[in-house]
């Protein structure tokens, strides 16, 4: 899976739980905790309104073209995840939430998997022939990619890889200063 695919199941999955929480937010708090006082409907309001952010920040992040760009939201994404998992255990452990909530954990665990496993193959998302900052050599570079920011056209996932790699350093312009 591609960081752009990730982004974007990510994406529709915060906002379909953002516009219950806005939308219809005392059946959503009578689906997981079982009563809808109208201060948590508010504060569900709150939470949906900030679901509907990082989901729309996910989904303009989809057509980043900088890698760090793309890393920094999937950081920032991948800690939220985190918390939120911690909070969502911790209150239906606690009785706050009921039995409804772990399927909610269940969703929320997949999308920290997703994002770290995108994040542990940051590696490969690097140019070829630039590297990655500490010089190490990535496998490839994602189909949707052509060329990286420095302006190498990229040679994806070709079995003469380490050839082509060879002769393109070779013939490579002079470093630029």
């Amino acid at each position: 899976m591609d960081a752009r695919l990730y982004l974007t199941i990510a994406a529709i999955v915060a906002i379909l739980y953002a516009l219950a929480f806005l939308v219809i937010p005392v059946q959503a708090s009578l689906f997981f905790s079982g009563f809808a006082e109208p201060r948590a409907v508010l504060y569900l309001r709150f939470c949906g309104a900030a679901v509907l952010a990082w989901g729309l920040i996910v989904w303009f992040a989809r057509d980043f073209r900088d890698w760090g760009a793309i890393r920094s939201v999937l950081i920032a994404s991948v800690i939220g995840l985190a918390v939120n998992i911690i909070i969502n255990v911790w209150a239906t452990l606690g009785g706050w939430l009921n039995a409804n909530a772990w399927g909610s954990t269940v969703v929320l665990a997949l999308l920290l998997l997703g994002g770290a496993y995108q994040l542990s193959s940051a590696s490969d998302k690097w140019c070829k022939l630039c590297g990655p900052p500490d010089g190490a050599m990535p496998r490839y570079i994602p189909m949707y990619r052509s060329h990286c920011s420095c302006g190498h056209w990229s040679v994806t996932a070709h079995p003469f890889y380490p050839l082509l790699v060879r002769l393109a350093v070779r013939h490579a312009a002079p470093d630029r200063a």
